[in-house]
């Protein structure tokens, strides 16, 4: 993060303006967009056997040379003592947030029990200095970083004691931390730590079973553990949300959500077999928490899929489990493509991909490569911003449009250079690729973001215009798409402000209008591209080949960040 920090404001103005959308700033963003960096505890802090601090899963798994390179964390970016420089550099940055994890095994050593007086120091000195910039603290409670000590005691997260000691371990963070920090994410991609590290076993704790796992693993059951880890670390989310808003949340005044790992499956072809298939893979993928989340229960098709090996609830866990959340973060890198491959289901031992009935359909994906998440054997990112967006409507739509928080995005790049003996200026050099392809990225994705959201019917009002001309607002339904053409006004809540869908002769123009008033609609800045397939405004501009998302978004826009899309994006030098 030293290195790079400063560079982040310049690459945001310079992929901006590659866009041919003319100068872009953090202005061309509503009001309440929050943009950020973000780590996670092991990767950044270091200092891994100071202070009190004792070893993490993620400790005993590096040091025992299954990380790339043989690499740990012991010191990495040194941020446990480097704190105020890193504080300094993100604002320096100019950004509004800083999204980090406590590392349980420092807060509390031993995973429960006593807490630790030097981890208590840190976070806290942490969380001060950010606000004393002015850089909103959002924190993570868990990210990967599970105590070995319980590990050791009880198989971890594979037992159900692990919730009890979670949620105690939360409580010292609401408890001690909670008075300054108003965003808390309970668990970080609780959707790839169970796949990971129970199926394929290619991550700490390192369990599987043959044939599934991607390596030989000592111990495990990869057609079990997964959903039985799943099932627990929902669990976990659910009491430790609860506790915090039975206890905390009134005098705290926070939020409390967890992030969720968002890639999507598009079918690989349109035939009925392949856009089933991209359907069930998104189920098992993010409907596997989103669905007893917002509907009380798994997918169907994981409980008809997966028969009696996925856990069931009681009726007191339902009722914990719904509603458990005020916002769902998502990390949202890549769109990959998948053929339905039914034989799968008539094999007698199945795991997670087994369950699932799908094949990948993407051509990087060869016997040379490294072994990588859900089967994947390369971790090639490519640009796919139109899948954020595939992504956004399938939330609204089947979800009940939950406030979103945009925790990861971007691509992440293999570099050539040996950071072990790198110059600053060679750091610095692949860390600014990385923030030039994020903010193109989400760029692109905002402008589509933009145009989805011209056509949803209102959320928290409906404009009405008074006798005096001004323009109030009164509560009607929750959003959901418009399905009718172009050529007509969808408004948007805004309270005396309309977005109105007008065909131009060389494309559709997505612009603000007031509603008071009869003139045309205004055309905004945009950014020129191709508008995602299915979108009303892609038949308009099919001869062309142009598009425009809308003008800047005005102050009246902001009821859609309050209470419905909220986009936050978050940066990591370092990924898992």
């Amino acid at each position: 993060m030293a290195q790079t920090a400063a560079a982040f404001v310049f690459l945001l103005l310079a992929a901006a303006a590659s866009a041919a959308a003319g100068k872009i700033t953090k202005d061309d963003f509503p009001p309440g967009f929050v943009f950020g960096t973000g780590s996670s505890a092991y990767q950044i802090e270091g200092a891994v056997a100071e202070d009190g601090r004792k070893p993490s899963i993620w400790d005993t798994f590096t040091h025992s040379g299954y990380s790339i390179d043989g690499a740990t964390a012991d010191v990495t970016a040194n941020q446990y003592h480097k704190y105020k420089e890193d504080v300094k550099l993100l604002s320096e940055m100019g950004v509004d947030a800083y999204r980090f994890s406590i590392a349980w095994p420092r807060l509390i050593p031993d995973g429960r029990g006593a807490v630790n007086p030097k981890g208590l120091e840190y976070y806290n000195n942490l969380i001060d200095e950010l606000l004393s910039y002015g850089i909103q603290p959002h924190v993570t409670i868990y990210h990967f970083d599970f105590p070995q000590a319980l590990q050791d005691e009880y198989k971890g997260m594979l037992s159900r004691r692990f919730i009890e000691d979670y949620t105690a371990y939360a409580e010292v963070c609401f408890k001690n931390f909670g008075d300054r920090v108003k965003y808390w994410s309970t668990v970080n991609e609780p959707n790839v730590e169970p796949i990971g590290g129970y199926d394929q076993g290619i991550l700490p704790p390192r369990r599987c079973s043959f044939p599934f796992g991607t390596l030989s693993c000592d111990q495990g059951n990869s057609t079990t553990e997964p959903y039985i880890v799943a099932h627990h670390l929902l669990l976990a989310h659910a009491s430790a949300a609860s506790l915090y808003k039975e206890k905390y949340q009134a005098k705290q005044g926070g939020h409390i959500g967890l992030t969720l790992l968002g890639w999507w499956y598009e079918p690989a072809t349109q035939t009925p077999e392949d856009i089933a298939a991209a359907g069930r893979m998104n189920d098992f993928h993010i409907g596997w928490y989103m669905h007893p989340l917002v509907h009380g229960d798994y997918p169907p098709v994981m409980r008809k899929n997966v028969g009696s090996r996925l856990p069931s609830f009681t009726a007191e866990e339902l009722k914990r489990v719904h509603g458990s959340f005020d916002f769902v973060g998502f990390n949202h890198y890549i769109a990959i493509y998948v053929k339905a491959d039914l034989s799968k289901l008539d094999q007698p031992l199945r795991d997670y991909m087994g369950d699932a009935a799908v094949a990948y359909d993407m051509p990087f994906l060869n016997s040379k490569n490294k072994p990588f998440l859900f089967g994947l054997k390369s971790d090639i990112m490519t640009s796919t911003p139109w899948a954020l967006k595939k992504m956004l409507g399938h939330l609204q739509l089947k979800y009940k449009n939950p406030v979103v928080m945009i925790h990861e995005n971007g691509k992440l790049t293999n570099s050539t250079v040996n950071l072990k003996h790198a110059s600053s200026q060679e750091i610095s050099n692949i860390s600014l690729q990385k923030i030039k392809y994020t903010t193109r990225h989400l760029i692109r994705s905002w402008c589509s973001y933009q145009e989805l959201r011209a056509c949803l019917t209102p959320r928290a009002g409906t404009p009405t215009t008074t006798s005096s001309g001004r323009s109030t607002c009164r509560t009607t339904s929750k959003p959901r798409l418009n399905p009718s053409g172009t050529g007509r006004t969808c408004r948007a809540t805004s309270c005396g402000r309309s977005w109105t869908c007008s065909s131009t002769s060389s494309a559709t123009v997505w612009a603000s209008a007031s509603t008071a008033s009869t003139s045309a609609p205004r055309r905004g800045r945009g950014t020129r591209g191709t508008p995602p397939s299915g979108s009303p405004a892609s038949s308009a501009a099919a001869s062309s080949g142009r598009w425009r998302c809308p003008a800047r978004p005005t102050p009246s826009d902001s009821h859609l960040l309050r209470n419905g899309w909220r986009l936050e994006m978050v940066r990591e030098d370092m990924h898992e």
